[in-house]
């Protein structure tokens, strides 16, 4: 039987990830997958857009973008915190929340936490 072949994963993060210790759970499936050639998104979203700030990325963000996956941050969530463009961390950029629903119309699976 031939194995279906996924479309690109998709994680949307949404609690802070300073104050939320299992907020890397979801990177570590994120990894996972694309170490088996799937091609994974991570968006921040809400409270998760505060570990897009350069300096404050905690580690496993930093994992998530050495391992070539996709990082995307809430363009409302970072202006509603006053994060601004320049300050983002360096592999994460800024993208509507509406991409979403761009996803999920294509068929990519998505997990919202």
């Amino acid at each position: 039987m031939e194995r279906a072949e996924m479309k690109r994963l998709m994680i949307v993060e949404t609690r802070d990830p300073i104050a939320t210790p299992d907020a890397a759970w979801g990177t570590g499936l994120l990894i996972e997958a694309r170490q088996a050639g799937t091609a994974c998104t991570l968006m921040l979203a809400e409270n998760g857009t505060l570990g897009a700030r350069a300096g404050a990325s905690p580690s496993w963000l930093v994992a998530a973008a050495d391992a070539g996956i996709e990082i995307l941050a809430d363009a409302f969530a970072l202006a509603e915190r006053g994060i601004p463009a320049e300050q983002i961390a360096t592999g994460i950029r800024s993208a509507p929340l509406a991409l979403i629903v761009d996803r999920l119309a294509a068929g990519d699976p998505v997990l919202w936490r």
